[in-house]
């Protein structure tokens, strides 16, 4: 055996689809912390894919994304993780709050107090006439 080639294995992220990436963080996650290396650089993979969707991050095409998202912010968080797990809560609040409202689907959990429309001033009431009590004796 040639004890001089290097055996290590380079992963592409930039090759792998979304599926691809949430199965190889599956396995990364419960390997050993000389696999930490492979998890920043998917780490800052996702940073880059965050940033080329940018605004479109709340479209309905981007669901199992934004799953991944979840799974690796997770994974950074547990590891201490910590330029990563800052960029990419940064960027992924950004893009999915400004998105919303800017395109005016932020609604506010406060309602605002209407008025009636026929609104009809209180009835007063009067009293009712007391009978008189009569002694017949």
């Amino acid at each position: 055996m040639d004890s001089s080639f290097d055996y290590t294995l380079k992963i592409d992220f930039y090759r792998c689809s979304v599926r691809d990436l949430h199965f190889i963080l599956h396995v990364l996650k419960g390997a050993s912390t000389m696999c930490n290396p492979d998890i920043v650089e998917m780490a800052n993979e996702t940073i880059f894919r965050l940033n080329e969707i940018g605004y479109g991050i709340t479209d309905p095409q981007y669901t199992q994304f934004r799953k991944f998202i979840h799974s690796i912010f997770s994974l950074l968080r547990q590891l201490n993780i910590g330029r990563q797990l800052r960029i990419i809560h940064e960027n992924y609040n950004e893009f999915s709050k400004q998105r919303q409202t800017a395109k005016g689907d932020y609604k506010s959990p406060v309602s605002s107090p209407g008025t009636p429309i026929n609104c009809s001033p209180p009835k007063i009431m009067r009293k009712a006439p007391r009978k008189k009590l009569t002694n017949d004796q």
